[in-house]
């Protein structure tokens, strides 16, 4: 199989064991999931999931999406010619690309999307209104937890940080707040209730750093700030709080960055600039400079290199 004469461009590009995995559109095949190993003749094509160069339109996403690596095996979503969307799971080839479990809706105009997360080589995902998780089998892909069928991504943000898959979500009780599981039901819990009450606390920005995670939230007194959470209720605490070093507030774009957590932030005069805490310290160092000719002024997507 000759590689794609790309028409609009790579997607998802995923290492998957030394591979890489993406989807591409091209003139015989439509939108296809491929692989390559860097070279043209070991650039290849694993799956056509709607067979043909016409991938019909409508309402919901059918084109492979959520490329996510588990181990040796990628996992993905992607509709078929039956109008149905599946989670997926391949090995590479034709043969070994197998549906795993249906009704997996993509629809971002009414809320709805589906995350993908690999903890200790088990894949997480939403689906419906529940957390799921899956070994790559149809047998061990099964649900964890259900919450309550309120309109949008219920559970979302799936995030693991160490050995805890933290996520937000609402049971229909404490509205949307941080919840954390180990992988199994009896393990999956609220870690707090941060906002009380049925606004919840419009938690956003997970970033994992470490064993420890990052996000944003809304306690309903302090306005948006940044937190961080060990998986536990008092561990669950405003980086404002127990940080030392300069002042700064409203931040944004996180990243881990060796272990470090990179953000861009307001200064005490305003400007937007580059901060970096430090777990292990709890100190927080400036990094960027307030000259909008610096490249550490105003920065946008921190990617660690």
């Amino acid at each position: 199989m000759k590689a794609p004469q790309v028409c609009d461009g790579l997607n998802g590009l995923t290492d998957v064991d030394g591979a890489l995995f993406f989807d591409a559109r091209d003139a015989a095949h439509g939108v296809a999931l491929w692989k390559s190993d860097g070279t043209p003749s070991g650039t290849r094509l694993v799956k056509d999931f709607i067979p043909g160069s016409i991938d019909p339109g409508g309402p919901f996403a059918r084109d492979p999406r959520h490329l996510t690596a588990v181990g040796d095996r990628l996992f993905l979503t992607s509709g078929t010619g039956d109008f149905e969307t599946y989670l997926w799971t391949t090995d590479g080839t034709e043969a070994g690309t197998i549906p795993l479990k249906g009704g997996m809706v993509t629809d971002t105009r009414e809320g709805f999307d589906n995350d993908l997360e690999a903890m200790g080589g088990t894949l997480y995902f939403n689906a419906g209104f529940s957390l799921w998780r899956s070994d790559g089998t149809v047998a061990g892909t099964r649900e964890i937890k259900s919450f309550a069928p309120i309109p949008g991504w219920n559970p979302n943000s799936l995030t693991a940080a160490g050995d805890t898959l933290f996520f937000a979500a609402n049971d229909g009780q404490h509205g949307m707040e941080l919840w954390a599981s180990d992988g199994t039901a009896q393990g999956t819990r609220l870690v707090r209730d941060v906002n009380p009450g049925a606004p919840g606390a419009s938690i956003s920005d997970m970033t994992a750093v470490g064993g420890e995670l990052f996000f944003n939230a809304d306690d309903g007194r302090d306005g948006r700030q940044l937190w961080m959470s060990d998986g536990t209720a008092a561990g669950t605490r405003m980086v404002k709080d127990i940080a030392s070093g300069p002042g700064w507030t409203a931040a944004g774009d996180l990243s881990d960055v060796g272990g470090r957590l990179a953000y861009s932030a307001l200064d005490l005069q305003q400007n937007r600039v580059l901060f970096s805490f430090d777990p292990a310290s709890l100190s927080v160092d400036r990094i960027g400079r307030a000259d909008v000719l610096d490249a550490s002024y105003d920065p946008k997507a921190i990617v660690s290199i």
